[in-house]
């Protein structure tokens, strides 16, 4: 079974998810709205993210100019490397990824919109900024070698975000973690702002 959310919808609640499964706020906050966007372009992306939450972060070596991540891939540790990337530190980023290379293209076109980037994947070639990225579910989910290197020039092909589809039992997943982010209710949370305002803009 599936139901239809939005993206605003999307990006609150795998806000509070990752927050609630410890990710600091602005990672949280950077990976939900790549997350959302992912996802509206049809991308495995929820699914993959709540496999990253149970990495653990791995050691990184520098070897010329390449990242070289040495273990499975945590969420943060994409951040990390798109942050070298972007900042031109290195050129190319590898590493065994949980089955998370829409993720890693979510990333690029959410957060780094002046780039291109080439994304190889068990052996498959992605292109990120046109949304096309090609069907990776033959490759399982048990993790695979990822590739990222920066491309010569940014794709100009437009995003076509449609509506969300999401399988129900990947929803319930999202808001049984994000539920870890609530305060509990008491006066003290109350009389602090918690709960739910008088209307909906509060």
């Amino acid at each position: 079974m599936s139901l239809i959310v939005s993206k605003t919808e999307l990006k609150s609640a795998l806000y509070r998810m990752l927050t609630g499964s410890g990710i600091d706020v602005g990672a949280a906050e950077d990976l939900a709205r790549a997350g959302a966007l992912g996802a509206a372009l049809g991308l495995p992306v929820c699914d993959e993210m709540l496999r990253g939450l149970s990495c653990k972060r791995p050691e990184a070596v520098f070897e010329d100019d390449r990242l070289i991540w040495r273990g499975r891939v945590d969420l943060t540790a994409i951040l990390s490397s798109l942050d070298f990337l972007q900042a031109g530190q290195v050129q190319t980023v590898q590493a065994n990824l949980v089955a998370a290379p829409h993720m890693v293209a979510a990333l690029a076109i959410t957060l780094a919109p002046e780039l291109s980037f080439a994304i190889v994947a068990g052996g498959k070639i992605l292109m990120t900024h046109d949304g096309a990225v090609q069907d990776m579910g033959q490759l399982g989910t048990e993790g695979f070698a990822i590739t990222v290197s920066v491309a010569p020039a940014p794709l100009d092909r437009p995003l076509t975000p449609g509506p969300i589809s999401l399988d129900d039992q990947i929803w319930d997943k999202i808001m049984r973690l994000a539920a870890k982010s609530y305060v509990p209710a008491s006066e003290a949370s109350r009389a602090s702002g918690a709960g739910a305002g008088l209307t909906d803009n509060d």
